[in-house]
């Protein structure tokens, strides 16, 4: 996001701001380079460009314009200010392009967030500076005295910003000032800024969008499907708003209201089923695995570049009882198919940490103390009751952790094929191994069948489809 406003502005500059210059091939040549520099975000070149450009013509007005956003992309913030003021010669317009700067955010701040806040203060002081009445220059620097905690300050800004503002931009900066009501905790302060501006600018529609956040962010799920139902309708959004009222009724625990708006939703939202399946278990969305009799599970498993089939037919027994009894097949690409049976008896499913996941054609495996396809239930309790365990998957021993749902940044919801349905999921728990390896399993969220839907060790395999 920050290298795209950068670009964004480096072109504002230079189709709204100045009069194109008469060129010469050389210096078209020189703009080329340094555009395609700034495309691919490499500043050090478009540095070194734009400064033999200047060497030969310093009043180069595309050359000049271009250093700005060069100069702040390189953290060269004394010449970066320098160079915004020789272009832009009014104190105002100077003023004005250093606020728009410092109000950009960049990646850097995840590691260096200190030096980017001195950067940007840096920046804002020397706006203020040129024009105490800025309004950007304000709000930019009430969001950096937000970031430091103090508040009063902050507001005494946000105000003075307010204050100069013109129509058609008080409205924003309005919410801005509700918002940090918001982000400091003051509830009833924020809740009020937000009516008076809805009060006073009806037709300003994010008002209305960010009363409704900030009641769900305080709990207040009814005030919030209120403000949300009233902003639907004002502005024709209602089936825009949907998503909105999924996760507001998801939170307030009306799981049967959440669920029939899932349905009704449809496919076409798969990112809030894949949360509805996992956060609620609706049960529409969830396939209903049976705890005995017959199955078959199939696999897709890839290993050293191959794909497989890998089919699990279980005949007899359950998992509650043991003796669970299974044929194990699997495909290769060039038709061979390797066969083996499996037999896993009460004591493995209920404290086995050992994982048998590779196998021979032909073998008869009688497992006492390992499992396959499923997990133990110690396993399953160690997670769920402890959030870790010990597993060893493939001759070493690793901890295994939950990772919680909030947490998990893997997007993996247990999407596969049941009984000709292709849109069914299970609840998954995600664990971790805590090395190096960082070795995955995904398993059935239910004690009496913790299938083992996916996993990723130095091979992976993922359930596609069951049959049942």
């Amino acid at each position: 996001m920050y290298r795209l406003v950068l670009l964004f502005l480096g072109l504002m500059l230079i189709y709204n701001t100045i009069q194109a210059q008469p060129v010469k091939k050389n210096v078209d040549e020189y703009h080329h380079l340094i555009d395609s520099a700034l495309g691919e975000s490499d500043y050090e070149y478009a540095w070194s460009q734009a400064k033999d450009l200047l060497q030969i013509n310093p009043m180069d007005s595309i050359g000049n314009l271009r250093m700005i956003p060069i100069l702040y992309s390189l953290h060269h913030i004394d010449d970066f200010i320098t160079q915004v003021k020789k272009v832009y010669p009014i104190a105002d317009s100077a003023a004005q392009m250093l606020a728009a700067f410092s109000l950009a955010r960049e990646s850097r701040e995840m590691t260096d967030s200190a030096a980017v806040w001195h950067d940007r203060n840096k920046v804002v002081t020397e706006a203020l500076r040129l024009n105490p009445n800025n309004v950007y220059t304000n709000v930019s620097k009430s969001l950096l005295l937000s970031e430091e905690g103090k508040f009063d300050e902050s507001i005494q800004f946000i105000d003075k910003a307010i204050q100069n503002s013109d129509t058609e931009t008080r409205p924003g900066i309005q919410l801005i000032k509700a918002s940090l009501y918001s982000d400091f905790g003051k509830k009833e302060e924020a809740i009020n800024e937000f009516k008076t501006l809805i009060t006073s600018y009806p037709e300003f529609e994010n008002a209305y969008i960010e009363l409704s956040n900030t009641y769900r962010k305080y709990k207040m799920y009814p005030d919030a499907l209120a403000i949300l139902e009233e902003h639907g309708k004002k502005f024709d959004r209602v089936n825009d708003d949907l998503p909105k009222k999924y996760y507001i009724l998801r939170e307030m625990g009306n799981k049967d209201e959440a669920c029939a708006l899932v349905e009704e939703l449809g496919s076409s939202y798969s990112d809030i089923m894949d949360d509805a399946s996992q956060t609620l278990g609706c049960s529409f969305l969830l396939a209903p695995l049976k705890k005995d009799g017959n199955s078959t599970y199939e696999y897709q498993v890839i290993s050293d570049d191959k794909e497989y089939l890998f089919t699990v037919e279980k005949k007899e027994g359950t998992y509650a009882e043991g003796n669970m009894q299974m044929n194990i097949s699997m495909a290769n690409d060039d038709g061979t198919i390797l066969q083996s049976t499996v037999t896993m008896n009460k004591a493995a499913l209920d404290t086995a940490h050992e994982m048998l996941n590779r196998f021979s054609d032909g073998m008869d495996y009688k497992l006492n103390t390992t499992t396959t396809v499923w997990v133990s239930r110690s396993v399953f309790d160690d997670i769920t009751k402890n959030g870790k365990t010990k597993i060893n998957a493939d001759g070493t021993w690793r901890t295994f952790k939950l990772i919680p749902y909030e947490d998990d940044n893997s997007y993996y919801y247990g999407l596969f094929t049941y009984n000709e349905d292709t849109e069914k999921r299970l609840q998954l728990l995600h664990l971790m191994s805590d090395d190096a390896e960082h070795y995955e399993i995904w398993i059935n969220n239910d004690r009496e069948n913790p299938l083992i839907v996916k996993m990723k060790l130095d091979f992976s395999v993922e359930l596609v489809k069951v049959d049942e």
